[in-house]
């Protein structure tokens, strides 16, 4: 029997998650989320995302909310808040607001979208039509 390349391994290790509009999230409270779609070592229990396979991740996030106040969503990593590099803020009504980020996570570990306005923001979708509010991709890279 010939056996002939393996070719290169795929990396399956992704997660897209959403929030419908009118979802209200209190200040200080993880967005809970909807898995959209999981694969690989992506785990998820509402609001929490768990990577199995240590890595870099390519994590991108983006919102909208019907407040001109100060708005700031944050990623928090095994329960600590990841800080500038992990924080996508806004003050306009029904603008999306994106980033997109690479952070070093170890296996086991946690993530989740945290609401650190300083007081409750309902996500809304920046279109006239029902869409998605906010979202959260996650990759191994």
């Amino acid at each position: 029997t010939v056996t002939g390349p393996t070719g290169p391994s795929v990396n399956i290790d992704y997660g897209f998650f959403t929030a419908a509009t009118a979802t209200s999230v209190n200040d200080a409270t993880d967005v809970a989320l909807t898995a959209t779609l999981i694969s690989g070592g992506i785990t998820y229990e509402s609001p929490t995302i768990t990577c199995a396979t240590a890595g870099n991740y390519k994590i991108d996030i983006g919102y909208s909310v019907n407040s001109a106040q100060d708005t700031i969503f944050e990623l928090r990593i095994n329960g600590a808040l990841v800080g500038v590099n992990g924080r996508c803020g806004c003050t306009n009504t029904l603008t999306h607001t994106s980033i997109s980020t690479i952070f070093a996570i170890g296996a086991d570990q946690t993530v989740t979208l945290r609401n650190v306005s300083g007081a409750t923001r309902t996500l809304t979708s920046s279109t006239s039509t029902a869409s998605l509010a906010c979202y959260l991709v996650i990759k191994r890279l």
